[in-house]
């Protein structure tokens, strides 16, 4: 029951609080919010929620946001990455966040598919 109902609680609750903390009413979002998100990223659940529903066969591989999950047989290019439904942007921006920090603390190099759009690699 839980699982069915979670993606419209997790959006119900964004969406009641994303207003208040736009207006400097909550200065952050609640801890329960922040439960959830968690443990939508953990569960591997934001691809799910954050794209729109494809044909299975045109589907490019999922990135999961776990450094060991990232093992793709060929990397995605940022052309080759589903759009993100707006209504969903901050939960993948969040769950690109908590990528970025799971690498950042295993001192992992951050494989190609990693893509955040407005950054380039750097040439070293």
């Amino acid at each position: 029951f839980f699982l069915k109902n979670f993606q419209k609680c997790l959006l119900e609750q964004y969406s009641h609080e994303k207003p208040r903390v736009s207006s400097n009413e909550y200065l952050t979002f609640s801890p329960y919010l922040h439960l959830l998100s968690s443990l939508c990223v953990r569960l591997n659940l934001t691809p799910l929620y954050t794209t729109p529903p494809q044909v299975l066969h045109s589907t490019p591989q999922v990135l999961h946001s776990t450094p060991q999950a990232f093992s793709p047989q060929q990397p995605i290019t940022a052309s080759q990455q589903p759009a993100v439904m707006p209504e969903w942007a901050w939960l993948d921006d969040y769950d690109k966040a908590l990528t970025f920090c799971n690498f950042l603390a295993a001192e992992q190099k951050f494989p190609e598919s990693f893509h955040v759009p407005g950054i380039t690699a750097r040439e070293d």
